[in-house]
């Protein structure tokens, strides 16, 4: 097992854990304070990014968001009923962006956790 492996094993333990204790239905802040609290826990190091938020007229457009950083990974927490292409897409640009090695999304809202990676061009989908 290479030590990106052993990372995204770590991640995903935190996150299991939080879905566990927390199950869908929370607002997506949550979830990442969760996550916050289980990533120090497991002493997993790693930086935290605030989306940008737009203003129109002094009226926020856009919920605020959060991206993780840990070592060569971004991971993307969603609390949604089902992700769909336009998420996909979403977290696929910030992955570029980020120019990690690899990409996580998570998301909180189902009854089953959601993990998909993205690697090398390569999506896949792991249902915890």
């Amino acid at each position: 097992m290479t030590d990106l492996e052993k990372l995204v094993e770590r991640i995903t333990t935190c996150a299991t854990t939080v879905h566990e204790n927390m199950g869908p239905g929370f607002p997506e802040k949550h979830y990442q304070e969760a996550m916050i609290k289980e990533m120090t826990t497991s002493k997993i190091d790693f930086i935290t990014k605030e989306a940008k938020t737009r203003m129109l007229d002094g009226v926020q457009m856009g919920a605020s968001r959060m991206e993780f950083f840990v070592d060569n990974i971004m991971i993307e927490l969603k609390a949604l009923p089902r992700l769909e292409v336009p998420h996909m897409v979403h977290f696929s640009n910030g992955l570029k962006k980020s120019e990690k090695e690899m990409g996580m999304l998570i998301n909180f809202g189902t009854q089953k956790m959601q993990i998909r990676t993205r690697l090398n061009e390569k999506i896949e989908l792991e249902e915890s």
